[in-house]
Formats: structure tokens, sequence, C-alpha cells
């Protein structure tokens, strides 16, 4: 393991990140140090620049997992080497606002009868109440 690597890793528990997130920092680093085939420390703000256009026009990621890689390299640049990088230099994907699917009455009344088990057919079937808190009831 890199000296870089063991330093990101202990800087993340320090910020209380969940594991889920530092796996995906980890992920995303070493994939962006194996794609520039160099250590990221050695890297500048047209790398990062370069490969978010590797990952949206070449892997055709989502702009989603494009920004999970911009805060991993955020924090790799900022926190654990503590570079004067202004924010500009993380540019962040737009993720464009997606509505909900609504199902039609015809959607509803076909759905029903295709969950098995009747309790969660009750269940499913009451109306929301607006305002209620809780667990499952």
């Amino acid at each position: 393991m890199t000296p870089l690597r063991q330093r990101m890793i202990e800087d993340m528990p320090l910020r209380n990140f969940s594991a889920e997130t530092q796996r995906s920092y980890i992920h995303y680093i070493a994939e962006y140090a194996l794609y520039s085939n160099t250590s990221p420390e050695l890297l500048g703000p047209e790398a990062i620049r370069e490969y978010q256009l590797y990952l949206t026009n070449e892997r055709k990621m989502s702009p989603e997992s494009v920004n999970c890689f911009t805060s991993a390299a955020k924090f790799l640049y900022l926190i654990t080497l503590e570079l004067p990088w202004s924010q500009s230099h993380f540019v962040r994907s737009h993720v464009p606002t997606r509505l909900p699917v609504v199902l039609s009455a015809l959607e509803v009344a076909l759905f029903f009868p295709a969950v098995g088990i009747l309790k969660h057919r009750a269940r499913l079937a009451q109306p929301a109440v607006s305002g209620r808190q809780g667990g499952p009831g």
C-alpha cells in the first residue's frame, strides 16, 4: 500500500465517512491513478478535468458517478494532500431532476393482484395519511 493511500484511508474515518464512502473514494482514486499511470499527487487540475471527460464520454458514466469521483478527488487534494486549490478546480456534473413514475389506474389495478401475500397487498392498499410519522405498523 502506498503512503498516499494509507494517509487517505486514515483521513476518512477522522471525518466520520461511512465504510461505503471510504471504499468508493479509494476505488475512484485508484482508477484515476491507473488511468493516468502516475501517482495522483503528481497530477494537477487539468488531469482531473481530463479524467472527468474520460468518465463521461468514453466510459459513459452517470453524472452521479462522475460527481462521486469529483468528491473523492476534492477530498484527496484538499484534505489529504492539503493543497491550496480553489473549489473551482472540482467542477461537478449537472444531475438532471427525474420525476417519479406515476402509475395509471389500470396499472394499479393490474399491480395489486400480482402481490401474492395478502398482508402485503392490504398494507399497499391503505391510503397514505398525511403527516404520519413512524415505522411500519
